[in-house]
């Protein structure tokens, strides 16, 4: 969804935007690499999969186990491929008002298996 302000300033300066050199994403892949080669990788993937536990899943809160894979040098990407793995996918629904069943119905979340 878009949405435009209809009460623009005339006065209000550009926005600059930020333009991000192509080099950019070979020296942040090199540093992924010399960071995994670094970090102690058995620690990473543990953590990552002791976050995603699903014996955890209902009771406990995930947040203290994603720190320690966070300190653990794990990447977002890597905890976000554990958590999947044992939880799956989820995809949102569309609103109830544009689904035609009107104000306070009740919609769930939708989750499919990875």
């Amino acid at each position: 969804m878009v949405g435009v302000n209809a009460f623009v300033q005339q006065d209000d300066p550009p926005i600059e935007i930020l333009y991000i050199d192509e080099s950019t994403s070979d020296t942040q892949l090199a540093k992924l690499e010399a960071l995994r080669k670094t970090r102690n990788n058995d620690a990473v993937h543990a953590d990552a999969r002791r976050a995603a536990d699903r014996r955890a899943r209902p009771r406990r809160i995930l947040m203290p186990r994603i720190l320690d894979a966070v300190r653990a040098y794990a990447t977002v990407g890597e905890m976000c491929d554990a958590l999947r793995e044992v939880w799956g996918n989820t995809r949102k629904c569309r609103s109830s008002r544009a689904q035609g069943l009107g104000p306070g119905a009740r919609l769930e979340l939708v989750a499919t298996a990875g």
